[in-house]
């Protein structure tokens, strides 16, 4: 499963839209396994105002 976390504010239309998108570009890239069944799953959700984040370059 894939959660996709976006700030508040987003209609349910738009969340929507972006699932579907990021369902197709994670089908775009798998390739096809004989004998095997792969099962996708993305959910859009609202960032809970408790999440925090930092970005630090790597050296």
């Amino acid at each position: 499963m894939l959660r996709v976390l976006r700030p508040k504010g987003r209609t349910q239309e738009a969340k929507a839209r972006l699932a579907a998108r990021v369902l197709e570009l994670i089908l775009d890239h798998l390739e096809d396994v004989p004998d095997r069944r792969v099962h996708i799953s993305v959910e859009v959700r609202d960032l809970d105002s408790t999440y925090r984040s930092d970005r630090t370059e790597a050296s």
